[in-house]
């Protein structure tokens, strides 16, 4: 829980509580309600980096946070070395899971014009809950 006033980009926090959601790596995932009573649900991690003091526009928003997740990914190539030949393959292998998960959750749960505001972690969340589905490859 926030205890002082906090925007996300141009828009005040006005709560947020545990949504009882975690990432898949363990982490708490809160729902945030903004001024405008719009809930959304964000990672403990992605709430830290983008929150600010004062409003910002989202550009300085979205820096905020895209920023230090670059340099995380950037460290962690570094803990596997990849090699330089082998950076171009990564990240397209990497967007070819995101968009691979973004059609199969389209296909299942959201509007295609919806896809622009849905989270990895809404993607993953909703994927887990029908882990036995996909297992068995039927994507209707």
């Amino acid at each position: 829980m926030l205890n002082k006033n906090y925007y996300l980009a141009s828009k005040k926090i006005k709560g947020t509580q545990d949504s009882g959601k975690k990432t898949p790596l363990g982490d708490m995932i809160y729902e945030v309600l903004l001024e405008d009573n719009k809930k959304v649900l964000l990672p403990a991690k992605r709430l830290e980096l983008q929150k600010s003091e004062k409003p910002v526009d989202l550009t300085t928003s979205r820096d905020n946070f895209i920023k230090p997740v670059a340099s995380a990914v950037y460290s962690l190539l570094h803990e596997y070395g990849l090699q330089i030949s082998e950076v171009n393959f990564f990240c397209q292998h990497l967007v070819g899971l995101v968009n691979a998960g973004v059609d199969k959750a389209n296909k299942k749960r959201w509007n295609v014009e919806d896809q622009g505001e849905i989270s990895l972690n809404q993607i993953n969340s909703y994927l887990m809950e029908n882990v036995e589905e996909n297992k068995s490859g039927s994507a209707s």
